[in-house]
């Protein structure tokens, strides 16, 4: 694995999965969370720039509104979300502020990367979070997103967000070891080709998670010479993910873009 790529990376993308976030009760799991987020702290510390790009807004809030099982309604999902994404980001502060750290909470939708000016206003905000101490977490704005225009369990969004920030690294946290093909985890992609995307399960649409729609996002990172990591986030450390022990890495197809041609 290149571990250059990694070494280098000063502004990283880090998003994590619901199946990541909660544990087996489908509660957030605080174990992990208090690992991650300790890991981001110490990252930022060293001289990084981290964004946490979050998912688990809607499991959260599904107890709390005593549904057992994930709803089919775009409705009962908002509302799921309306619940889980505050009690979500309660625990992420509680985690954070004994590290002298606060959440900076963002919730986006699709239209804000197509409009220009909201495209800049986030550009512009996160340029002034860049060295606080206050971690920007992004989420879909799931409480007014509709079925036509989700992001595909918010890797689509890193992958977006990865491109608006200028990041030089994409790390996507799964519950898979990597990225499977031929009967094995693949070190390196050095290019997302139609074997690969048929390895993934194909292609459809606009995805709804699962391993296309991380290749997707691996595409949409690695063509403006951005790179991706995709790995187990249970399993594996952050740092053990930055010195390239484990892992999908997915090398830069394309050049550095200007964040102008990135729109």
């Amino acid at each position: 694995m290149s571990r250059e790529v990694l070494a280098k990376a000063r502004r990283i993308v880090v998003k994590a999965g619901t199946r990541t976030l909660l544990d087996d009760g489908q509660k957030p799991d605080l174990v992990l969370l208090r690992r991650l987020l300790g890991e981001i702290v110490e990252l930022e510390k060293a001289g990084k720039v981290v964004i946490f790009v979050t998912s688990g807004a809607i499991g959260t809030g599904m107890a709390p509104l005593g549904l057992t099982k994930r709803p089919d309604s775009i409705e009962e999902l908002q509302a799921a979300a309306a619940v889980g994404q505050s009690r979500l980001m309660a625990i992420y502060n509680s985690i954070l502020e004994p590290l002298g750290y606060a959440v900076a909470q963002i919730l986006l939708t699709h239209d804000d990367f197509q409009d220009r000016r909201r495209y800049l206003n986030l550009r512009n905000v996160m340029g002034v979070l860049e060295g606080k101490k206050a971690l920007p977490v992004i989420n879909e704005n799931d409480t007014v997103g509709v079925d036509e225009i989700k992001f595909g369990d918010n890797d689509i969004l890193a992958g977006l967000v990865a491109n608006a920030v200028d990041a030089e690294l994409t790390v996507l946290l799964s519950d898979v070891d990597g990225f499977i093909m031929d009967g094995a985890v693949q070190g390196e992609i050095r290019e997302v080709t139609a074997a690969v995307e048929a390895a993934a399960g194909g292609t459809t649409g606009l995805g709804s998670g699962g391993m296309i729609s991380k290749i997707r996002c691996a595409k949409t990172v690695t063509a403006s010479g951005g790179s991706l990591l995709l790995i187990h986030g249970k399993k594996v450390t952050l740092k053990e993910a930055l010195e390239g022990k484990a892992g999908t890495l997915f090398l830069p197809t394309g050049t550095r873009l200007d964040h102008r041609k990135r729109w």
